[in-house]
């Protein structure tokens, strides 16, 4: 099961900060994304807290105005995979693959509805584990009665006119790691196998400024390095009998 201690967007230490770029909203009243994945970053091992995460997202382009960018938090916490939003608003949440990535000891952050108004008045939560049925989570807003030692079952709380899961869950967003056994510091990222560097090696140039190096071959790879325009990257394959226009892409631009 994955472990993880609760936080709480309405915690008096920052409550009242303003989230991301804007003067209006503070964590307190729209940060239950940012402090559900600032769970989520604990649990892999990193010791930060709503206000710290609102800094390091704000200065890794991790906000548009208020609204929080999830793929970004891979750069602030490297280790950590971006695997996506899946919206279901408009059909049954995908209860096979939650209960998949709980299994593997993945945590996955849920979009509910908070209040039983028509509509869905959006909040989200860290479901960490399933016990005789029901999904345990953590809810990033403290309501009176709350504590960090009190067991929350999702459907106890958001179950507005009797939802099962697969309606009451409206979206979810998908984040893997490993988590990190004992010390600080955060997720751990496998060491790369040593490679000969062949005598006949391809080199390319970076066209952009501040090109993306990540860990993996997509965006969601956690950040490792910012490239100058001009920096020259060097391919690991050989180049002889190949067409460069051919060759895998060893630093890709694309999203923040």
């Amino acid at each position: 099961m994955f472990e993880t201690k609760a936080l709480y967007q309405n915690d008096p230490r920052w409550k009242d900060v303003k989230l991301g770029f804007q003067n209006k909203e503070t964590i307190g009243t729209w940060g239950c994304l940012m402090t559900s994945m600032t769970m989520v970053a604990n649990g892999f091992g990193f010791d930060e807290t709503p206000k710290s995460i609102n800094t390091k997202m704000k200065q890794a382009g991790g906000f548009q105005g208020g609204l929080i960018i999830p793929g970004v938090l891979p750069t602030v916490c490297p280790g950590i995979v971006f695997k996506g939003y899946q919206p279901c608003e408009n059909n049954p949440a995908p209860l096979g693959q939650i209960d998949a990535a709980l299994a593997a000891g993945m945590p996955v952050i849920a979009q509910v509805d908070w209040s039983p108004k028509a509509g869905v008045q959006t909040h989200w939560v860290v479901i960490y584990g399933k016990e005789e049925g029901r999904y345990l989570m953590r809810d990033p807003y403290c309501y009176s009665g709350d504590s960090p030692d009190k067991k929350l079952y999702l459907t106890d709380r958001y179950n507005h006119q009797g939802k099962s899961p697969a309606k009451a869950i409206t979206g979810v967003v998908w984040f893997e790691g490993r988590p990190r056994d004992g010390g600080t510091g955060g997720a751990v990222i496998e060491k790369p196998e040593p490679v000969d560097i062949p005598a006949d090696t391809f080199t390319a140039y970076v066209t952009i400024e501040e090109l993306a190096m990540r860990s993996a071959p997509s965006i969601a790879g956690g950040l490792l390095k910012r490239l100058p325009l001009s920096a020259e990257v060097t391919s690991l394959e050989p180049s002889s009998g190949k067409d460069w226009r051919s060759r895998p892409v060893v630093a890709c631009a694309g999203p923040r």
